[in-house]
């Protein structure tokens, strides 16, 4: 994936975070425009996210031969909107398409792999882990594979994914160290998870799983005044955590 299909990813998550909970109106008669790469970011940039929604499903569903990076940009506004099955579309016409590098071929499996994960289809999501793990290594790979491990209850793999991960040295992927955390406590090592949760806090200060995480392993040690400690440090970021 380009410089900026990972940029405008970062950019769509994060303002998803910060009007999720404004009221918009656009319509798809308004996404029927002549829709182009620079539209859809523009309208991401200023908090137009239904309408960039719209648009996306747009591009994927009705037009025969979109810009291969609007199609990603489209596949990816549609998976952080809710719409896995219309960013499959999208990332799976990209693989069949497009003149890929190994690398670019990887990032779309992997997004592919996503989508599913998030539905907790495991089966289907693995396969698209390991179809991108032939074409090139991804941390974002390895780790679900690991998450998915350890959903399953599969500790062994779970920590042989995310060695392979960290041996790819991707400082600042919080989701890493989360899933570290994930592995430890399951193994029964608390403060080990603690560490690694906290890890995670200083590459995502924002994420509200990574304190509810924290919140509950203090909560079970009865450590009441860290927990407490933590509940304003999320509250200086907006977030309240369920005790």
């Amino acid at each position: 994936m380009n410089l900026m299909c990972r940029r405008a990813l970062v950019l769509i998550i994060g303002i998803a975070l910060v009007v999720s909970t404004y009221e918009l109106f656009p319509n798809k008669v308004q996404a029927q425009r002549e829709i182009g790469l620079e539209s859809v970011l523009s309208h991401i940039k200023v908090g137009w996210l239904k309408l960039a929604l719209v648009e996306a499903a747009h591009v994927v569903q009705d037009l025969e031969k979109p810009n291969p990076e609007l199609l990603a940009i489209s596949g990816m506004i549609l998976s952080s909107g809710g719409r896995p099955d219309l960013a499959r579309q999208a990332f799976l016409r990209l693989v069949e398409e497009g003149d890929l590098s190994a690398e670019e071929r990887a990032s779309y499996y992997t997004l592919i792999g996503r989508t599913y994960l998030d539905e907790a289809q495991y089966q289907k999501a693995e396969e698209y882990y390991k179809r991108a793990l032939d074409s090139a290594q991804t941390v974002m790979g390895l780790v679900d594979l690991g998450i998915i491990a350890i959903r399953q209850g599969q500790l062994d793999t779970a920590a042989q994914y995310l060695a392979r991960a960290e041996e790819l040295d991707f400082t600042g992927f919080s989701r890493l160290y989360v899933a570290k955390g994930d592995l430890a406590r399951s193994q029964g090592a608390r403060q080990e998870a603690l560490d690694y949760y906290r890890q995670a806090l200083r590459y995502d200060p924002t994420e509200i799983q990574i304190y509810q995480r924290l919140l509950n392993i203090y909560q079970e040690l009865g450590e009441v005044g860290k927990g407490q400690k933590l509940i304003e440090e999320a509250k200086s970021f907006g977030i309240t955590l369920a005790q």
